[in-house]
């Protein structure tokens, strides 16, 4: 019996080919869809789950009380073993240090020398929380003892390709002097998913970085290491966290009181810094789960799209069938077995596409990984969860597919369908109505949504964010020898032609700066101090970026000054409670950590700039002039048309004077650029979600358009006859796809204006939604439907009425 309604399946599916293309073709691609969205989303939530003891490992988190912002993942260096020893709930700690400003590490081993990212210090109990696999060594003792390194496979086979890395010596230079480290430990490159995703760990115990870090005592500041703990079964994790605080308190008082200043520790669970952390200072760039809920519902939306165009065409050639299930019925059919019947076409149906789905999965899922910055493949589909997470999917499409059409069609009546009396219900028609507006809101959104964001994008790319940025080559200052070395390659530089300044800072423009120094002014404490980012510039920064002075001077080299001359920008002055001419030659002061005070002069103030990129606001910013060893960046202005002989000067004298450090540059543009690349992708995946949607409910709609036709040519025969004219038959046929349109239209305003104003409200600087984003999307919704329904609508109202009435 099963094996009849498969093959009266086919043979119907076989029967209707249009038909079955249009739904096998939509329903791939929402298949296709939901496959990309199943692979996302169980990827996103994956991380940091592999941990042995993952649901007892937290994050220490730092917020400072009536700051208006949201913390940051790190705190003070002492304070994660200072908690292990004074409370039993916790099992263990361990520290994490990115050291700051340091984006790459220069290994060399004898003759070989490259670059690195993503080296963190560790205290060397971190393979006691944190489970890596490893090929060579032992994870409870790699980092043991002072200066040890544990490095990935790839680096390993880099230095070592025929030989075992164990015992090995390599030099690492991380943004101080070369020290020394003996390889204790390799791990795998490919790892569980991590927001700790290191090339290489080296102990905290170890000189440099290490000892610095070590000998900080504060409680109140330097907060640049990122405390991680791991707690015992059947803590409560609140009532720690209120402990954790007590002992902050009682601790850092001395330190609080001294600073101006206090804060709060959050524990954070490990496993949800992936999705809800979103910090600029994380040790990765996290996910986020709003864009996972945002790329859940556009999937979703998809799918739903393409089943809503099965049950619209299914019922829409509903009466073709009236009269086979009448006879069905008559020779004895009951009503179960026919909603069998059709649910196997369904359950066909759905199998075509789903094998499609694959192929284009296949195809476009490179596509998904480039934009979303994934490494997702196909054998994850394999594993038993995402298997049956897909199973559930496909019936459930089958469900939501084959339900209504099932149970329309098995509900006509034999003596009516027999005398052709079968009409299709007002509430039926009303229905397929409402899911065509349902599929053109959803298409409408997201070209609004799409318009919106190319807006926003333009529009911050051609604000004017107070600095000059074109023809400017930057090069990292990465090594001691670098750093020394720069101002004879600031001498050089300045003499050829076409090169137009030569300077250096500690801090590019798109950086966050550290903002770790409370500032005051005369007749002021600390505890009335303003949060000021410092940043170390050389002689011409100014005149490089072309930042405008408002008041004062810049650091001028024939002018003679010290250290403590700076500049500040508009909004430091204004949060100080000056303007900037009265703030000229005053006395600004800060204190150091164990209380003593620091002045300096204001010499300028220069126009408010947007350091970081337009998500942010401006910050409170000093500017200071220091030696050579103090900055991490060369930048040099260019003339355009000089710019690749100048270059190629540069790398020249580089390799001649910097022999211990491998000649790298970048363009400032392209830098800032990179600040928005996360934005730039997120318009082409809702663009690209837009077309699909459009396509799908195109396709739905040109089925309804061709059963439409089919249904109304005799009376569209019969008008022609009577005379009317072919553009009156296209606006007759025109009218009710239109109406649906402009309701869809309607409904998809407020939803267009309430998402994407979320969207927008995280910059600082953006856009008005306007009118013409409305316009925009009806006109191209209107269009899409025009060309959509034009052929079938065309092709009725051109043809011969004699063809069609003559078997009347």
């Amino acid at each position: 019996m099963l094996r009849n309604h498969f093959v009266i399946a086919f043979r119907n599916i076989w029967r209707e080919k249009t038909f079955s293309f249009l739904n096998i073709a939509g329903l791939s691609v929402g298949i296709c869809c939901a496959l990309i969205l199943i692979l996302y989303v169980n990827n996103e939530f994956s991380y940091d789950k592999h941990h042995e003891n993952a649901e007892n490992l937290y994050r220490l988190n730092t917020v400072f009380p009536g700051s208006g912002g949201d913390g940051m993942p790190t705190g003070s260096p002492p304070i994660a073993w200072a908690l292990k020893e004074e409370l039993p709930e916790i099992d263990n700690v361990v520290r994490v240090v990115n050291p700051p400003q340091v984006e790459k590490n220069l290994f060399r081993y004898r003759d070989k020398m490259f670059y690195e990212t993503r080296g963190f210090l560790v205290d060397s109990t971190f393979f006691d929380v944190f489970n890596y696999q490893f090929i060579e060594g032992e994870p409870q003792t790699a980092l043991d003892r002072p200066g040890t390194v544990v490095i990935k496979e790839s680096i390993a086979k880099k230095i070592f390709p025929e030989a075992s890395s164990l015992g090995q010596l390599i030099t690492i230079i991380n943004g101080d002097d070369p020290h020394e480290y003996e390889v204790t430990g390799v791990i795998a490159d490919k790892q569980g998913n991590s927001h700790i995703d290191a090339n290489f760990f080296i102990t905290m115990n170890s000189p440099g970085w290490g000892e610095l870090i070590n000998s900080i005592t504060t409680w109140a500041g330097q907060n640049f290491v990122y405390s991680y703990m791991s707690i015992k079964d059947g803590t409560d994790p609140a009532q720690l966290e209120r402990k954790i605080n007590d002992v902050l308190q009682k601790r850092g008082a001395e330190h609080f009181q001294t600073q101006g200043r206090t804060k709060e520790l959050r524990m954070m669970p490990v496993k949800d810094i992936h999705l809800y952390s979103g910090n600029d200072l994380d040790l990765s760039i996290n996910g986020s789960i709003e864009r996972v809920s945002i790329i859940s519902l556009i999937g979703f939306f998809i799918l739903v799209i393409a089943c809503v165009n099965f049950v619209n065409l299914a019922t829409a050639k509903a009466g073709k069938r009236a009269l086979e299930i009448g006879i069905r019925k008559t020779l004895g059919a009951q009503r179960g077995s026919l909603i069998i019947q059709f649910f196997m076409e369904v359950v066909l149906f759905i199998l075509f596409a789903a094998l499609l789905g694959f192929l284009l999965l296949d195809i476009f899922l490179p596509f998904f990984n480039y934009l979303m910055g994934q490494k997702l493949d196909l054998m994850s589909l394999f594993t038993p969860d995402i298997l049956m997470t897909i199973v559930t999917v496909l019936l459930v499409t089958a469900i939501i597919s084959g339900s209504y059409p099932a149970l329309l069609l098995s509900s006509y009546q034999p003596a009516k369908v027999l005398k052709q009396k079968v009409a299709v219900s007002s509430g039926a028609q009303w229905f397929r109505k409402g899911l065509v507006v349902f599929q053109f809101v959803v298409s409408i959104v997201l070209i609004g949504a799409v318009t919106i964001m190319v807006q926003q994008m333009d529009y911050m790319s051609n604000y004017d964010m107070g600095f000059s940025s074109g023809s400017k080559i930057v090069v990292p200052l990465n090594t001691p020898t670098a750093k020394a070395t720069y101002q004879n390659m600031q001498q050089e530089l300045g003499n050829i032609a076409g090169v137009q300044y030569v300077t250096a800072t500690s801090y590019l423009p798109g950086d966050q700066v550290f903002n770790d120094l409370r500032v005051y002014t005369e007749g002021q404490t600390i505890h009335d101090g303003v949060l000021t980012g410092i940043n170390r510039v050389d002689y011409d920064y100014l005149e490089t970026l072309k930042i405008q002075i408002i008041a004062g001077r810049g650091f001028i080299r024939e002018i003679a000054g010290n250290e403590r001359d700076v500049i500040l920008n508009r909004k430091a002055v204004e949060d100080y409670g000056y303007t900037p001419e009265e703030i000229i030659g005053r006395e600004v002061y800060t204190d150091s950590f164990s209380g003593e005070q620091f002045s300096f002069t204001v010499i300028g103030v220069v126009e408010d700039f947007n350091q970081r990129s337009l998500h942010y606001g401006i910050e409170p910013l000093m500017l200071q002039h220091r030696q050579e060893e103090s900055y991490e960046y060369m930048l040099v202005t260019v003339s355009p048309e000089s710019f690749k002989p100048v270059l190629a000067h540069m790398q020249n004298r580089w390799g001649e004077i910097v022999q211990d450090t491998p000649w790298e540059y970048s363009e400032l543009d392209q830098s800032l650029r990179s600040k928005y690349e996360a934005d730039q992708k997120a318009i082409t995946l809702i663009f690209s979600a837009s077309i699909i949607a459009i396509i799908i409910a195109c396709l739905g709609l040109f089925g309804l358009s061709l059963f439409a036709a089919q249904k109304r040519q005799k009376e569209i025969s019969i008008r022609k006859v009577f005379g009317a004219s072919v553009k009156q038959l296209m606006r007759m046929q025109y009218k009710s796809f239109f109406t649906m349109i402009l309701i869809a239209l309607l409904i998809a305003i407020p939803l267009i204006y309430y998402g994407m104003g979320q969207w927008l409200a995280g910059f600082v600087y953006k856009v008005e939604i306007g009118v013409g984003v409305f316009v925009l999307s009806g006109v191209v919704a209107f269009a899409i439907a025009i060309l959509t329904v034009s052929y079938q609508s065309v092709k009725v109202a051109l043809a011969n009425p004699v063809d069609i009435l003559r078997n009347e």
